[in-house]
């Protein structure tokens, strides 16, 4: 389901934050929260949000920055984005055209997504190894270029480029800002802004988001799109609720093409990894392997870190594995062979498995690909 409110159903909220108000949290980056009651800011009729500096102190927010704004309406949480605009007596945003559902917390019975691989090939004689959920890898999120660290940007860099084929993107400060308000990737097949999306997911620039950005920018859209040099910008930032903190493209001299472009996203946890620190986990049975982490899954492959002495799976060799994933009732378990077909090893011990599926379920595959794109399997 949609989280997007427009048309109709978004005046009606606006009328209500007109006549009752709710406290806002604005929030700035990065990761800064300022809550203010109700009384202390104005809805005015023209679409503005008006914050007088008596509440927001001059200064307080960039002019020109993309902020986050919250609030309820009838208990549930609203939010938009927009920039924030320095006039004589306070702060001025414009609320946009669409606003969106915070969303909702998912239910959880207690156990992360985990994966048993079986070693020897033989799933029922010999060595397994598991593989575990680590927060700092979110899993099942298809934008996740929205959760890379600003502070690992320049550890990572030279494996962004090795590993994920990713280099260092300067874009002229209008298509920057365009980035930083949408968090979607620019794509420009044949060096042009495409009227359709061409992946499975809302994950790319269309015309019509260039219309939506041009109402409520204060820096106009000049740039000519099909000037820049490369085929396809990706912004990273921390959350999807802020703004990007660099801007990176894709290094190639050819088209670039959507799956070329999912392959690199898939990549971004693995840059992360082999820069991390791993610190030396004390075993409580003497022998017995390390879990893995789970850096990545969809319905094409899964990706595997560890400690390169605890690596256990060989490049080019088939393992039979089970995934086990967590629903609101009950465990899902999906049941694949697959082949790694990449490894990478970092500078203190890290190691990373790319492994793609050979055999799975057809209903398993759909499961996956529904749960990682949000979208129903076509």
């Amino acid at each position: 389901m949609s989280s997007a409110i427009i048309g109709i159903e978004r005046d009606v909220i606006i009328e209500e934050l007109l006549a009752s108000g709710s406290d806002l949290i604005i929030q700035l980056h990065p990761l800064k929260n300022i809550v203010i009651k109700k009384s202390m800011y104005r809805v005015l009729k023209q679409g503005i949000l008006f914050v007088p500096h008596s509440v927001l102190a001059a200064g307080t927010a960039d002019p020109g920055e993309i902020v986050k704004l919250c609030f309820f309406y009838r208990g549930r949480g609203i939010f938009f984005q927009t920039e924030s605009k320095q006039v004589k007596n306070g702060y001025a945003f414009v609320i946009p055209k669409i606003l969106y559902k915070q969303p909702e917390d998912e239910e959880k019975n207690g156990k992360g997504i985990r994966a048993k691989v079986f070693c020897s090939g033989n799933v029922k004689k010999g060595q397994t190894v598991d593989g575990v959920e680590d927060p700092f890898y979110p899993l099942f999120k298809n934008n996740l270029w929205c959760y890379f660290p600003e502070k690992e940007v320049e550890a990572c860099s030279g494996d962004l480029f090795s590993v994920a084929d990713l280099v260092k993107g300067n874009l002229p400060e209008d298509v920057q800002k365009m980035l930083q308000y949408h968090h979607k990737i620019l794509y420009l097949p044949e060096g042009k802004l495409p009227e359709k999306n061409y992946f499975s997911f809302d994950a790319s620039l269309t015309e019509n988001d260039v219309k939506i950005y041009r109402t409520i920018a204060s820096l106009p859209l000049k740039t000519p799109l099909e000037s820049l040099p490369f085929g396809a910008y990706i912004p990273l930032s921390e959350t999807p609720e802020l703004p990007a903190h660099s801007i990176f493209a894709i290094d190639s001299r050819v088209p670039v093409t959507p799956l070329e472009i999912n392959d690199s996203v898939a990549m971004l946890p693995v840059c992360r990894y082999l820069e991390s620190h791993i610190p030396e986990v004390p075993k409580d049975i003497q022998g017995r392997v390390v879990p893995m982490k789970i850096l990545f899954i969809n319905e094409i492959q899964i990706i595997f870190g560890t400690n390169e002495k605890d690596l256990l799976l060989k490049m080019g060799m088939e393992y039979p594995m089970s995934i086990f994933l967590p629903l609101k009732v009950g465990v899902r378990e999906v049941f694949v062979t697959a082949t790694v077909v990449r490894l990478y090893s970092g500078k203190k011990g890290e190691a990373c498995a790319v492994l793609r599926y050979n055999v799975i379920r057809e209903e398993d595959r759909r499961f996956l690909y529904e749960r990682y794109y949000g979208t129903r399997f076509l």
